[in-house]
């Protein structure tokens, strides 16, 4: 018997805490890319104007992603964070990425024939402390109401 579920590529989604993208970290996110059909990268450590090297890493793949921090800024100890949602271009869905004021979200709402999912990344606070919890509830704030 023929039908349609033969043809339907399974949807499989991974998350990374990537700790920057080095050359080693790069190969790791590639290695993964060819086992997922969306990846959730977090703590990329990119600058707005390097979010372009994530669509480098594969020719199967795009992204949407958001910078912890600017291009000029002057980086003094680790980088905040920074996330990315990156899909397989072949994928039999429409990708809409979606607006999010937000340096901690990214987000896009895949929908298909079978399907329609709003894939949130988000990359919260962990930081003790009262300026902290209230930069997290603002996160949830976000997503709640944005969405």
């Amino acid at each position: 018997m023929n039908s349609n579920m033969d043809s339907v590529i399974p949807l499989s989604v991974m998350s990374f805490n990537s700790r920057g993208m080095c050359a080693d970290r790069q190969a790791f996110v590639k290695k993964l890319l060819s086992k997922c059909s969306v990846l959730f990268l977090q703590e990329h450590w990119l600058a707005a104007n390097q979010l372009s090297l994530l669509g480098n890493l594969t020719d199967n793949f795009v992204y949407t992603g958001v910078s912890g921090f600017g291009n000029d800024d002057v980086l003094l100890a680790r980088p905040y964070g920074g996330c990315a949602v990156l899909w397989r271009s072949d994928m039999n869905a429409h990708a809409q990425v979606l607006e999010v004021h937000s340096e901690r979200i990214t987000s896009i709402r895949l929908t298909s024939e079978t399907y329609r999912l709003l894939l949130i990344c988000v990359y919260m606070p962990y930081e003790d402390g009262e300026c902290m919890t209230s930069e997290f509830a603002d996160q949830l704030a976000i997503v709640s109401d944005g969405h």
